[in-house]
């Protein structure tokens, strides 16, 4: 499945030879509005809420795909970080609905699981702005993906 907007996603792999190089002050500087962490462990979104509390004005939470697009839908996010494995509809579902709804379809979506193995066999979308690995999650992925996707914005 693909989103209409060709975002230039990239990976993990990307974001840790990102991380080896010092981070611009605009990379430093991004801060964005609304995130929704989307992903059915709660531990897990304490720690994406930790990565992001100093990032984002506001961070909502939703526990399994039908929350994520009640959430969207309510309150459209500047960016949404989105687990692929979620129960009742699966971050691919959340995807393929948020891509066919014209108010929907340009909100960055970034991919956050266990591997990126899953988005490169086809189960993410090829137009998520970024694929991060939950077990190596850093504040410096975090920084670079809210870079790229504020140099997406028109």
């Amino acid at each position: 499945m693909t989103l209409p907007r060709d975002s230039g996603a990239f990976s993990q792999n990307d974001l840790e030879e990102r991380a080896d190089s010092p981070l611009t002050t605009d990379e430093a500087a991004v801060q964005v509005g609304t995130v929704l962490v989307v992903d059915d462990d709660p531990a897990f979104r304490v720690t994406m809420r930790r990565l992001l509390v100093d990032r984002a004005e506001r961070i909502l939470e939703a526990g399994d795909g039908h929350e994520a697009l009640a959430s969207v839908r309510a309150d459209p996010p500047d960016i949404v970080f989105l687990d692929l494995m979620l129960p009742r509809m699966d971050g691919g579902e959340v995807i393929a609905a948020m891509g066919a709804d014209p108010a929907l379809r340009d909100i960055p979506v970034v991919i956050v699981t266990w591997s990126d193995h899953d988005a490169r066999r086809g189960r993410g979308p090829g137009s998520a702005v970024a694929v991060l690995a939950k077990l190596t999650l850093s504040r410096r992925a975090i920084d670079a993906v809210l870079a790229r996707v504020d140099a997406l914005r028109p």
